[in-house]
């Protein structure tokens, strides 16, 4: 018994952030904690109290990170987290096909585009995917006529958009209601002010739409995990031509469905943990 807990002999305790974490590492030996770390938690906070101790967390040299995503997993090492080389691997993320796939549609309806809305979450940038949809609508880019544009999110305000044009909102879907809609989806605008792709834009590819996100440190390009993923750097008018080369390649079917046959994203969860399972079963 360590503390009020009742450990038995390899036992392992996973955490999900750095305060539960935290939490656990006064009565948890700290060879039995595991971080399941999924972004760089670090960027929740300005520079201050929350961030120091963040950081301290992410530090330590006891426990072992497992972490998602290589690019996550490389942008905290070159961040001067040496730590999680030596402690930490990472794992990518599975998109079981039973979920995530393309959904039949009417051949004469309008065209989807999903903005991944969350305005009470700034890293996703709302305000800026609204100045990009409305820039692209009054220059033409983005046609009325032929879209239509669903916000997806949560806390989701009235929006209106270029000439009086009313987005349709969809707020607390469960996940077969989300899949079920994403699998309807031609092209799909998900940002993310951080280095983790975020789940969106992997979501969205892995049931056919493409997706126009950005790129941050050493995020570059996700085409490791599918063509139909453009990234741009995120500066109006390159976000500007991304969405273009975006509602070109949805309307493009051929292509657009051989980049979704040939995609890299995995689609077993099993097999995306094995490697990690077997790890930290030879390290206990």
């Amino acid at each position: 018994e360590v503390g009020s807990l009742d450990l038995y002999p390899n036992e392992l305790v996973v955490t999900t952030s750095w305060w539960t974490t935290a939490a656990a590492l006064p009565s948890v030996p700290n060879e039995s904690i595991v971080y399941l770390l999924q972004e760089d938690e670090r960027m929740f906070y300005s520079f201050g109290e929350g961030r120091l101790r963040c950081e301290e967390v992410l530090s330590n040299r006891s426990i072992r990170f497992v972490i998602n995503t290589r690019l996550l997993f490389d942008h905290l090492i070159a961040s001067g987290l040496e730590n999680i080389r030596s402690r930490g691997q990472w794992f990518e993320p599975s998109f079981p096909p039973a979920l995530f796939h393309k959904r039949k549609r009417k051949s004469e309806e309008k065209r989807r585009l999903f903005f991944y809305a969350r305005p009470n979450n700034p890293r996703n940038l709302f305000g800026t995917g609204l100045r990009l949809l409305e820039r692209a609508i009054n220059e033409g880019i983005l046609d009325l006529g032929h879209w239509d544009i669903y916000l997806v999110g949560n806390s989701i305000p009235n929006v209106v958009l270029g000439s009086g044009y009313l987005p349709k909102r969809e707020e607390g879907l469960d996940w077969q209601a989300y899949a079920d809609l994403i699998g309807t989806i031609d092209l799909g605008v998900s940002l993310m002010y951080t280095p983790h792709p975020s789940y969106p834009p992997l979501d969205l590819a892995a049931s056919g739409a493409v997706v126009v996100t950005n790129k941050f440190a050493n995020k570059q390009s996700l085409a490791g995990y599918s063509h139909n993923i453009i990234c741009a750097d995120l500066q109006m008018d390159a976000m500007l031509a991304a969405l273009k080369a975006g509602i070109d390649l949805a309307e493009d079917e051929q292509t657009r469905d051989q980049n979704y046959r040939t995609n890299g994203l995995g689609k077993d969860w099993a097999a995306a943990f094995e490697p990690v399972f077997q790890s930290l079963a030879s390290t206990r």
